[in-house]
Parts: structure tokens; sequence; C-alpha cells
């Protein structure tokens, strides 16, 4: 029996977050802001990211499924 748990979260920038550093710490990865110049790194923690996936509608625009096309899902999502 497999149990999934999904939890959508509004990340907000005139709340003081960064929604790419939330982004590397769930996907345990570094990530650059190119927005801001900046990166995060939440690598140390790999061990404990049992399990990563990007849920994307079946009808993608050309230039998006060309932007994440061969990324990983930490890259995809780093992405978009």
């Amino acid at each position: 029996m497999a149990i999934m748990f999904v939890r959508a979260q509004v990340i907000s920038r005139g709340a003081g977050r960064n929604v790419v550093s939330a982004a590397a710490y769930r996907h345990r990865a570094r990530m650059m802001d190119e927005q801001a110049g900046t990166s995060f790194s939440y690598r140390g923690g790999a061990s404990e990211l049992v399990h990563e996936e990007l849920a994307l509608p079946d009808h993608m625009p050309t230039w998006l499924r060309t932007a994440i096309g061969g990324r990983s899902v930490a890259g995809a999502s780093e992405v978009l």
C-alpha cells in the first residue's frame, strides 16, 4: 500500500521568503536565483530525501518542454 502526501504552500517575497531557497531546501540541492544573483545550497541533508517528483500538465507549451528537457527534477524546478 503506497501512501502519498502532497502539500501546497504559497511562498511570498513580500513576507521575506525566497522561492528558490525553498525549492533548494525541498530538493536538497544547490540552486541559483538568477533574478537576485544569489545561490542556495542545502545538499547536506540529501540522505533525508526519499523521493522527488515534478508533476506537469500533459499539454505544456513547447518552450517550457524545451526549457526543462533532459534535466533532473531539481534542475527542472530551478528553471521554473
